[in-house]
Formats: structure tokens, C-alpha cells, sequence
């Protein structure tokens, strides 16, 4: 494994956003924290500001690694005058291994365990400029062996801090991380720093395929287009199948395809790359469903490219809708690094196992 979570915020609103990460912590607030058109090339940026309906936002993956990486778009466009605000976590289970906290003259401070209960450990000296998109990317390696344990922080691709030494918050109980946070703390604070994100990526270290610090990178999410080679699934009313699932943000019921049969399969045909030039990191396919009845169901996303047909893992599905992701660093049938002609040409779909 490499990957292990990326997101764009262009195929979901904030109301759903519980679908794909693991867990929100909702405030009272305004009606969207997610905002069309205000992402880095106009797309959708997940928010956080006085008014966000949504505080924070994590995500568990389904390993515990020691070393973790991130990386994200962060555009500030309001410093408040608190004088520290936490903003991005690494975390084992409920407890902060790293927590990064935005100053008020833009700099970043970095803790080993939770901003202001924790250790401080230092702070970039380059502040982010209010108003401008910085692309920030963080490494921690976990270990109370001061000559193991290191993190990292690159802001454009240029290193801003590093520490070598004890990283290891005792309190998580385990030299692991199988978690991110993003966004401020549990509680709302009064004049907070405001600030927009985008174009996330989370890995590990494992493997020999993006177990390092990816840079600058863009996500862009593909949407479904045209029926692919194989329709097998009925729709739900008057269409095709690729019209049940074609709206950037899904509608839940009101049209859906659907099936009792397993083995049966549907394939699509999605959206081309909008670059002609680029290295692909990865792709990740999102299938959202949900069983309507008891007993146990289980689906699996697949990718048609180059001629054949490659499956992904069973996933368990229960009565709400939920995301599950398949994350693919190379091109599963060739075994090779993804091309824009792959991606480009390649059929997307889903299958009921069982």
C-alpha cells in the first residue's frame, strides 16, 4: 500500500461529507463548508471559517503505518487575532501524534501531540500570505528513539521545518498513525483564522510507488459520462444506466440502478483528464451504494483498460449511503505507471458479489 486517501471536494457537499470521511464534527453555522468556485482552478474547496457548519473532519484508514505523509492546498483569507489555531493532525485512534497550529502572522507552529497540551517543537519561519494558495505537505515518523523519529514540513516543495527526535506521543499509546484531522478544534473559538482547502493526498512509506512527498499535486475527480461495454444493472426510471449516476453531487434516491443478482455488473465510460500533460500518482474509484433490505451484501469497483477487466476488494455494504474506495497507484493490469491515454480510454464499474 501507498495511497491512502485523496480528495478533491468537487463530487459531494458538506451534508454528505460523512459518506467519505469517518467522522465530522458539525457546528451551528451556514447551510454549505463546502463552496463551489473557490477552489485552486475554480472546482470546490472544503471551508472553514466562523460560520462552517463543519469544524473538523477526519479520516481512519483501515492500516496503522510509523510513517505517514499528507499533503494539501491551503489558501488563508482572513487571519483572525487568535494567536494559535490547529488546522491538520496526524493521530492514533483519539490522540494527537503531530498537530500543526496557524498563527496569526501566518507562520506554523508544530507540536508532538495536540496544539497547546502537547509538546511545541518549532515554527516555520516563512508565513503563508493571506489571499494565496500554498500547497503544504507534512511527514511524521513516530518513535520515542530520538535517533528514528522525524518530521517534515514542505510548503511549494521547499522544506520549512524539520525535527529529529522523540516523536512519540504517549498518550496514543502506539508508535503508529491510522488517522488525519483537518480543519480547527472540537470547540468554536471567537475570531478564527479562515481559510479554504484543497487537493488532498494522504500516504505511507510501504512499497515502491508514492512513498514520499508527492509536491504541488492536483485531484481531479471524472464523472461518468456514457454506458461502457457491459450494462447489466435496471435503472430506476426512464434513462440509461450512466444517468442514474452522472450528478456531481449524488441525489441518493431519486434515480439509481439497482440489482438482486449477483455477478452482475455495469461499466462506464467518464470524463477525460482536462491536462494533455501530467505524471498520474494514482487513481481511486468511488462506488456509492447502499443494500435496501436485510441480509448481507457486498459489491466491488472495477476498472476495464487496455482490452481486460481488473476487479477490486469486497466491500460489505450496509442500509446508508456510503463512498468505498479503491486506490490504485499503478495501472492493475499492466502493472505499470498510469498514463493520461489509460485513464482517458479506461471503463469504470461495479459488480454485486453477493
Amino acid at each position: 500500500m501507498a495511497l491512502l486517501f485523496i480528495d478533491s471536494f468537487d463530487h459531494y457537499e458538506w451534508a454528505s461529507q460523512d459518506d467519505k470521511w469517518t467522522t465530522i464534527n458539525r457546528v451551528t453555522g451556514a447551510p454549505s463548508s463546502i463552496g463551489p468556485l473557490v477552489g485552486r482552478r475554480d472546482t470546490s474547496a472544503l471551508i472553514f471559517n466562523a460560520n462552517a457548519t463543519i469544524a473538523h473532519a477526519s479520516k481512519t484508514f483501515c492500516v496503522q503505518r510509523q510513517t505517514v505523509y499528507a499533503g494539501f492546498a491551503i489558501k488563508v483569507w482572513r487571519y483572525g487575532a487568535n494567536v494559535r489555531q490547529g488546522f491538520f493532525g496526524f493521530m492514533h485512534v483519539n490522540n494527537y501524534q503531530m498537530d500543526l497550529a496557524l498563527n496569526g502572522d501566518g507562520t506554523i507552529d508544530i507540536w508532538r501531540g495536540q496544539e497547546q497540551i502537547g509538546t511545541f517543537l518549532g515554527r516555520t519561519n516563512c508565513p503563508l500570505h493571506q489571499g494565496c494558495w500554498y500547497y503544504l505537505e507534512a511527514r511524521d515518523t513516530v518513535s520515542s528513539n530520538v535517533n528514528t523519529g522525524y518530521i517534515e514540513i514542505r510548503i511549494n516543495g521547499l522544506t520549512e521545518f524539520t525535527y529529529s527526535g522523540d516523536t512519540f506521543n504517549t498518550d496514543a499509546n502506539s508508535e503508529r498513525i491510522n488517522r488525519i484531522v483537518v480543519g480547527r478544534e472540537d470547540t468554536v473559538i471567537s475570531d478564527e483564522h479562515q481559510f479554504y482547502m484543497d487537493d488532498l493526498y494522504s500516504l505511507d512509506d510501504t512499497g515502491s510507488q508514492n512513498n514520499n512527498f508527492l509536491g504541488d499535486m492536483r485531484v481531479e475527480t471524472l464523472f461518468v459520462n456514457s454506458d461502457g461495454a457491459t450494462i447489466q444493472w435496471a435503472v430506476s426510471t426512464t434513462g440509461a444506466n450512466y444517468q442514474m449516476l452522472d450528478e456531481t453531487i449524488p441525489n441518493s434516491d431519486q434515480d439509481y440502478t439497482t440489482t438482486s443478482s449477483p455477478g452482475q455488473r455495469d461499466t462506464m465510460h467518464m470524463t477525460g483528464l482536462s491536462v494533455n500533460s501530467a505524471y498520474i500518482y494514482g487513481v481511486q474509484t468511488l462506488v456509492s451504494a447502499r443494500k435496501d433490505n436485510g441480509g448481507d451484501r457486498t459489491i466491488r469497483s472495477m476498472i476495464t483498460t487496455n482490452g481486460s477487466t481488473y476487479v477490486g476488494s469486497n466491500f460489505a455494504i450496509n442500509m446508508d449511503y456510503q463512498y468505498w474506495q479503491q486506490i490504485y497507484d499503478t495501472n492493475p493490469i499492466q502493472a505499470t505507471t498510469w498514463t493520461i491515454a489509460d485513464v482517458n480510454s479506461f471503463q469504470v464499474g461495479y459488480e454485486l458479489v453477493s
